[in-house]
């Protein structure tokens, strides 16, 4: 294989984003058995919104990605792929604004990638995508067959696959930067529940709820933070890491990766947060006791919805336990009748 676009950065390429002065890396072209495939990648204009950085120069997407269709087509490519940086319908409306491109690698979409590429309508663009969680490769390949020119397969990274050391040594490492640069180097910014209460602790809750916190004891729920910060598998910690402190404490939303205003902040100063606690499931707890033990004035009425607030009917646990019990993460809760074996382990009812 053989670059010949005079891209001398070979790890960063976009049409409209750029990093590195003084070097074009709109694209790059490579030759394979004398096919000539050109290469570029273009960050959408939504996600581009979320970049503040004054050092990174963003142009408008389509725009930049006609601009670079002319530079590919000039170096006569016999294929032209495009990767990008954006959700499934800018994708789309790029690839039919900028029809040239052959193949089109998307980061968006949720979940697994498609089992087979998408046609993009209106164009001869064939779209694939990468999934979340690099948990998917997936192959493309091209033939000299004119009934199947093109081919693709998805491959999950399953157990399977032995660990790359390279890329174990690299998670490490960007499990080092984690703790280095914090949450507020992150950006993470503990945000108001939507209840607006206040986080008070499962050790609170065991106070009138003593069953039901002498069950929790008892369950991995109370050792979720142990399982990232001495995890039983992989020698790395990573309990600074959001994506898993958000179902690995107390007090974080699970899907959005950022913590909630009382909830937990480090072992060291909010140790009451730790495990996966009861406000997890039944929301924050704050007004609910202030009221049973007298912190606040509350009629009979008041206190008995506060009471059905925190209460998680059966038929609804299912779908809380899904916001971190996914099909990433939990492919066994998938399972038909899942919920019901799960549920016996933890089972706990209202108050002693």
């Amino acid at each position: 294989m053989i670059d010949n676009s005079g891209n001398k950065n070979g790890l960063f390429l976009s049409s409209n984003v750029s990093v590195i002065p003084d070097y074009d890396t709109s694209h790059k072209v490579i030759v394979v058995d004398n096919k000539r495939i050109g290469i570029t990648g273009v960050l959408g204009d939504e996600n581009a919104k979320k970049v503040d950085n004054d050092n990174i120069k963003i142009a408008g997407a389509i725009a930049s990605l006609r601009a670079t269709a002319e530079k590919l087509k000039e170096a006569k490519c016999d294929y032209m792929v495009l990767i990008s940086h954006a959700s499934l319908e800018e994708t789309r409306a790029m690839a039919q604004a900028v029809p040239e491109f052959s193949l089109v690698v998307t980061s968006g979409g949720y979940g697994e990638p498609t089992f087979r590429p998408e046609w993009i309508e209106g164009t001869k663009s064939q779209m694939v995508q990468v999934g979340v969680k690099g948990m998917y490769v997936g192959l493309f390949g091209l033939f000299d067959d004119p009934k199947e020119p093109f081919r693709y397969q998805r491959i999950a990274l399953s157990s399977q696959f032995e660990d790359s050391a390279r890329v174990t040594e690299l998670f490490g490492k960007y499990q080092d930067e984690l703790k280095t640069i914090g949450m507020e180097g992150l950006g993470t910014r503990p945000m108001s529940h939507p209840s607006t209460r206040d986080f008070v602790g499962t050790e609170k809750c065991g106070e009138c709820h003593t069953t039901a916190y002498d069950i929790w004891k008892n369950t991995p729920h109370a050792h979720a933070t142990d399982s990232i910060v001495e995890p039983p598998e992989r020698s790395m910690a990573r309990h600074f890491d959001p994506e898993c402190l958000s179902c690995h404490v107390t007090g974080w939303n699970p899907q959005s990766f950022y913590p909630y205003r009382t909830g937990y902040e480090s072992l060291t100063g909010t140790p009451h947060m730790v495990g996966s606690g009861c406000e997890n499931c039944h929301g924050p707890g704050s007004q609910h006791t202030a009221a049973e033990l007298g912190e606040i004035e509350a009629s009979a009425e008041l206190k008995e919805k506060l009471r059905e607030d925190m209460r998680l009917p059966l038929e609804k646990a299912s779908d809380k336990c899904l916001e971190c019990h996914d099909i990433d993460n939990s492919p066994d809760f998938h399972k038909p009748d899942a919920f019901d074996l799960y549920w016996e382990k933890v089972k706990h009812y209202g108050k002693d």
